[in-house]
């Protein structure tokens, strides 16, 4: 049931959304000489929809003007707030990335974006 709701979803967000790319920060070994560990990035271009905060939501510390609400399609990739998110040319930070998985399958995630 919960897989087709995912290919419908994923139906809707390629119709009615738009492309963006999301790229994806993973972090390779420790390096104790260099006290840091390399990062790989991985880019995929993705599905969503990119939605406003109403303006009663915005508060200033935890939703920010400009932030944006992002339905977006369950990929391969998993999106983090390491992780950032190109829509229309301009990279917005993930502040927040909620999978919504009713019966353990990964649908969509809620993504508050964040230039």
């Amino acid at each position: 049931l919960y897989t087709s709701l995912k290919s419908t979803a994923l139906g809707l967000l390629t119709d009615k959304g738009q492309s963006m790319t999301l790229t994806t920060r993973t972090p390779g070994s420790y390096d104790p000489a260099t006290g840091t560990a390399a990062i790989t990035p991985a880019v995929e271009t993705v599905y969503g929809a990119v939605l406003d905060y109403a303006a009663k939501d915005i508060d200033g510390t935890l939703i920010k003007r400009g932030d944006k609400r992002v339905i977006l399609e369950a990929s391969d990739a998993v999106p983090t707030t390491t992780d950032t998110l190109t829509i229309g040319g301009v990279v917005h930070a993930i502040i927040e990335a909620v999978p919504v998985n009713p019966g353990g399958v990964v649908v969509i995630y809620k993504v508050q974006a964040r230039v």
